[in-house]
């Protein structure tokens, strides 16, 4: 059992990559949808609150790359067979971004409380055809070579990003732990 998940398991800097990928998306859309918010924060609450909601968001979003990160290879390893074996950072970057975009747009769709019920109701379709598509768009990227070459050399360029989400995410910790404990 172990052969075979050594087999089907990426390289590391596969890995890193795709990890990268997940934390440009994640922390990028949480700065990016914080920043609309940040001018009432001003008003209403003190600096060291805002470092609070920063704090707590960072190491959530971080959780959150370790989940996805975690999804992925669960994918690679027990479903993809040999297909993503080679291509496993492009394969994944493409289905971060049809499913985190996915999430992001249905989100959008939906922020009026009224549409609330709408919302539940249409989660099981919305999901499942957001599943299909990006299966369906990671096995076309990986067949098209210019394609997988795109995403393999933009989830490379996305490592840069972890020298500023890793320190960030080590600093809202320890706000978080001092919060916690203190």
């Amino acid at each position: 059992m172990n052969k075979i998940l050594i087999a089907h398991f990426p390289d590391q800097k596969s890995v890193i990559n795709v990890f990268a990928s997940a934390a440009f998306i994640v922390f990028g859309w949480s700065i990016y949808s914080s920043f609309w918010k940040l001018p009432a924060w001003i008003f209403y609450l003190s600096t060291e609150d805002i470092v609070s909601v920063y704090a707590y968001s960072f190491l959530v979003n971080f959780i959150e790359c370790i989940l996805l990160l975690m999804g992925l290879l669960f994918i690679n390893i027990f479903f993809s067979g040999n297909l993503w074996k080679n291509s496993f950072s492009a394969a994944s970057v493409i289905f971060l971004f049809v499913t985190v975009g996915s999430a992001i747009f249905h989100l959008h769709l939906y922020q009026d409380p009224g549409l609330r019920d709408i919302f539940i109701n249409s989660q099981l379709l919305w999901w499942a055809t957001t599943i299909s598509i990006s299966f369906i768009t990671s096995i076309i990227c990986v067949k098209v070579n210019w394609i997988r070459n795109f995403l393999s050399n933009m989830a490379e360029r996305f490592v840069i990003f972890l020298y500023i989400y890793i320190p960030l995410t080590v600093i809202s910790f320890c706000i978080v732990f001092t919060r916690i404990v203190l």
